[in-house]
């Protein structure tokens, strides 16, 4: 239900919103008598729930300075909507004081089908549709939000003052804001919200035209809530004293066979129970026809028999006292098909009534090499600190070996797929809780739980740690079409970002962007600042360096004249050409001067936030044995100084892909092994600057806002 403009004012008023004083008029001598009253110059719109654009249509006459105007505009007006809408249902007019020239905003609401209403600020008037230059939060916000959300605009500057134009008072746009987000959370009847525009003045703010639409019911889909499955710890699906493999094989094709050496191969020190009606052993360890046969009660359970059979499973699982059952079966609700969705709300159900609780359908399970549990081949078997849950079955094993190349260890992997019972809300809490993981990163295909709980959870998770979320099939196609102007700028894809980080998470777009960061937040001491120390490549290579983490927003300081002092005091022969970027090429061989102990100097030096150093090793243009004593030399330095430093350090180690040929040729054999070391090591590398800068920028703004919350 559309509200009309008197009434929605009047809302907003009671709500502690400054808005123009608007009346309602009946009649022509009613609208007369009221710009009187209120004075002039005047404005009149109609009023009618079967106009939306009133404008368009000529229902609106703004500047009327006179008794006289005031009542031609009238009938105007209502000529004009009877052509336009001869059907219109018009209530009356509303009558208001113009008021003052200022700077115009806008401020609206909408809603999102996942996490409920949200908010946006932007330039107002005609300038929100032409240059689309806004921002948005998730409601509620806080006094922070409003304060960023006023900053993020480009059109910023014309705020704070603009050839010499004054500066709006920023404290009165921030404080409607905070008190918008207020107004819709105390009425969640409410649907949609524009105020445009807002007049901004140097001392204060005003809205000056408003649009609420309401609803009678908050019958909506963010509303619903799934039956709650079983609360409790899921810890029994990471450290099970036995395990059964339903389907286990000697066939090597099978996933049976996969599973079950797995839990060989990786250690695990339960019981093993391979389940096979027609084996009598499975890889040399006796094997039962039947759950049923096992000795004694099974805690966790392997499923790799069709789906059709789990209900059967189930029935004879409760008996076993199974705690918890993976479901790598697939054809289920993924297919779209009614019978295979029925089937599962069929084993949902049983489930929920034998207290089991299920991972999966359509999913590769679980990995914690602590356990001695995996679901896939060559996975390392040291145990780390990053907890990953991952909706897709191949990612999660992309997730796996792809941080490996980058030293990244976990301390579970969670391929959760269809999500049919344990779904993101209840693997984000246990690894929020869990003491092995420091970092968490999510591979999300869709959320299963309810959108708002699920941004609580990250807001609480995200003070305890760093949340990384890479969410897939994000697009403008899934935003609701609605008639207001908040909800036709606001895509899903830029609506899951902002919220994820409103929320203290960290979103990113990709697998390679998901590692990276994990990299940052595993390796990297906190980073708080953007001056940066750099260096390691020659003059070519390190200008670019320079001009990309400028474009990044960072600051590549000069050295300071002391630090050329300290190099001419140990006899550096070209101390005077010392600068930041250090550049390798003018390094000569026995000279106090090195790229290690230039960026030694500057980790110590206050101007300098961060240092990085460029391994450059493609760019040397020497033989073997001068690319070994430099460049490996160099590399033992920076080794050194990533221990040492009390100061972010990280390195840039590029990679180039090859081909068969180039693995035998000994210097991408020679630059492998450096890589190799810095992972033996520990050391954090990216690879190149822009990727490096996305991280650092990140984890600037984790820390900013979790120091803001605390």
């Amino acid at each position: 239900m559309l509200l009309n403009e008197v009434k929605a004012k009047q809302m907003l008023k009671e709500a502690g919103i400054r808005v123009t004083d608007t009346r309602f008029a009946a009649s022509r001598s009613e609208a007369i008598a009221t710009s009187k009253k209120l004075g002039f110059p005047a404005a009149l719109k109609i009023l009618s729930p079967d106009v939306v654009h009133k404008s368009d249509s000529g229902g609106v006459k703004l500047n009327l300075k006179t008794s006289k105007q005031v009542g031609n505009a009238y009938d105007e007006i209502m000529a004009s909507i009877s052509r336009a809408f001869p059907d219109a249902k018009i209530t009356g007019v509303s009558v208001q004081r113009m008021a003052s020239p200022g700077v115009e905003v806008i401020i609206g609401v909408s809603r999102d089908e996942q996490f409920g209403p949200f908010l946006m600020f932007g330039l107002g008037g005609i300038m929100v549709e032409v240059l689309k230059d806004v921002s948005f939060r998730i409601i509620p916000i806080s006094e922070f939000d409003a304060a960023e959300m006023i900053k993020e605009i480009k059109g910023f500057k014309l705020l704070t003052g603009f050839r010499g134009q004054p500066a709006v008072d920023l404290s009165a746009l921030e404080q409607m804001l905070f008190q918008v987000s207020r107004f819709v959370e105390a009425n969640p009847q409410v649907r949609e919200l524009d105020l445009n525009p807002v007049f901004a003045y140097p001392d204060g703010a005003v809205a000056v035209d408003a649009r609420v639409v309401k609803e009678d019911s908050r019958d909506t889909q963010i509303e619903k809530k799934k039956k709650e499955g079983p609360s409790g710890s899921l810890d029994f699906f990471f450290n099970p004293e036995s395990i059964a493999i339903i389907g286990a094989s000697n066939n090597p094709n099978s996933p049976g066979f996969g599973f079950t050496t797995q839990l060989l191969e990786y250690g695990f020190k339960g019981k093993i129970y391979p389940v096979n009606s027609k084996e009598s052993e499975v890889l040399g360890i006796k094997a039962y026809p039947r759950l049923e046969d096992v000795p004694g009660n099974v805690d966790f359970v392997i499923c790799c028999i069709a789906l059709k059979h789990v209900p059967a499973l189930l029935d004879t699982s409760v008996k076993k006292g199974v705690r918890g059952v993976h479901i790598f079966s697939a054809r289920g609700s993924e297919t779209g098909l009614a019978e295979s969705k029925a089937l599962e709300a069929e084993i949902l159900e049983r489930a929920r009534d034998y207290g089991i609780r299920l991972i999966g359908p359509n999913c590769m399970g679980i990995y914690c090499p602590g356990a001695g549990i995996s679901f896939s081949y060559d996975f390392p078997k040291g145990k780390g600190n990053v907890g990953a849950m991952v909706q897709s079955g191949g990612s999660s094993t992309d997730i796996v070996k792809y941080g490996g190349l980058y030293g990244l260890k976990f301390s579970e992997v969670i391929s959760y797929g269809n999500a049919l019972d344990v779904n993101e809300m209840d693997l984000l809490s246990y690894l929020a809780e869990d003491p092995e993981t420091s970092i968490i990163v999510a591979f999300i295909e869709g959320l299963r739980g309810n959108g708002k709980e699920f941004l609580e959870l990250v807001r609480k998770t995200a003070m305890k740690k760093p949340l990384i979320i890479c969410k897939v099939g994000k697009s403008r196609a899934g935003a609701r079409s609605t008639m207001s102007h908040t909800a036709s700028l606001a895509g899903s894809s830029q609506l899951w970002d902002i919220a994820i980080r409103q929320a203290g998470g960290i979103s990113v777009r990709d697998i390679d962007d998901l590692i990276h960061m994990a990299v940052g937040f595993n390796f990297l001491k906190p980073v708080r600042g953007r001056r940066i120390g750099t260096g390691g490549s020659g003059g070519g290579r390190n200008t670019v360096s320079v001009d990309e983490w400028e474009y990044h927003g960072f600051e590549v300081v000069p050295l300071p004249q002391e630090i050329r002092e300290e190099f001419k005091r140990r006899g550096a022969q070209l101390w005077y050409c010392l600068d930041n970027p250090a550049d390798r090429s003018i390094s000569v061989p026995g000279d106090p001067f090195t790229v290690g102990a230039l960026l030694k100097e500057m980790s110590k030096h206050p101007d300098f936030d961060i240092i990085c150093a460029d391994i450059a090793a493609e760019d040397h243009p020497y033989h073997r044995e001068t690319f070994v004593n430099w460049i490996v030399n160099n590399l033992d330095d920076y080794i050194r100084l990533y221990k040492e430093s009390e100061k972010p350090f990280f390195m840039i180690f590029r990679t180039r892909p090859l081909g068969v040929a180039e693995l035998d040729h000994w210097f991408w054999r020679d630059v492998s092994k450096m890589r190799s070391r810095l992972i033996e090591e520990g050391v954090p590398f990216f690879p190149g600057v822009d990727k490096a800068a996305e991280v650092l920028n990140a984890m600037i703004d984790y820390y900013e806002r979790r120091e803001s919350k605390s």
